[in-house]
C-alpha cells in the first residue's frame, strides 16, 4: 500500500498551471490521448467493503486509487489506522494498524462515484496527460477533497484538488525535486 506524496502541498498551491515551451512542428511533436491505470471506478465498492466488514459508517485518513485496487487507511478512536486493501472485488484483510498518518474524516458528503469522471475531465482538459494518482483525504485540515496528480507526456506534473463534490478548486505544478550539482 502506497500513499500519495506531496498532496498535501496542494492545499497551499493555487496558480493555474499553463503550458509553455518552444515551438515544435507537428513532425516532432504528437499528442495522444492517454488514459489512466488506475482504479478510480473501484472506491465506491471498497468503501462499501471496508463498511461492511467494520460494521458501519468508519473514517478514512486516505483512500487512493492504485493501478490494481484501492487503497483504504480506516481511522481508529486510539490514533492508530488500519490499511486495507480492495482489489477484484475482494477486501483483502487489514495491515497491522500504524500511527494515523493524515486527518481522519468520514466519507458522508463525499461523491465516492466521481473518480472516474474527474480523471477524464483532467485528461480532456490537459492533452496527453495522465492522471497517476487519485486520492481523497483532507488537504486543508477541513473538508476531504478529491487530489489528483497528472503527468504530462513531456514530463510536466500537475497537481488538482477538488471539493468533495468534485468542482476544481486549485490547479497548480508539483515542486520541482530534481536537484542539479
Amino acid at each position: 500500500m502506497r500513499r500519495l506524496a506531496g498532496v498535501a502541498a496542494l492545499a497551499s498551491l493555487l496558480v493555474l498551471m499553463g503550458c509553455s515551451g518552444g515551438s515544435n512542428s507537428a513532425s516532432t511533436l504528437t499528442t495522444v490521448a492517454v488514459g489512466t491505470v488506475l482504479r478510480v471506478s473501484d472506491i465506491p465498492a471498497a468503501v462499501k467493503a471496508v463498511e461492511a466488514a467494520r460494521g458501519g459508517p468508519q473514517k478514512y485518513t486516505e483512500i487512493n486509487a492504485a493501478p490494481e485496487g484501492v487503497n483504504l487507511f480506516v481511522a481508529t478512536p486510539d490514533g492508530k489506522e488500519h490499511a486495507y486493501y480492495y482489489t477484484n472485488g475482494h477486501l483483502e484483510p487489514p495491515a497491522s494498524p500504524q500511527p494515523q498518518s493524515g486527518t481522519p474524516f468520514a466519507v458522508n458528503g463525499v461523491s465516492l462515484g466521481i473518480g472516474e469522471q474527474l480523471v477524464d475531465q483532467t485528461q480532456s482538459r490537459f492533452p496527453g496527460a495522465t492522471v497517476v494518482a487519485a486520492a481523497i483525504l483532507v488537504v486543508d485540515g477541513s473538508a476531504p477533497s478529491w487530489a489528483l496528480k497528472s503527468e504530462s507526456a513531456r514530463g510536466g506534473v500537475l497537481n488538482l484538488l477538488f471539493t468533495p463534490t468534485g468542482t476544481l478548486v486549485s490547479a497548480a505544478p508539483a515542486p520541482d525535486t530534481t536537484t542539479t550539482a
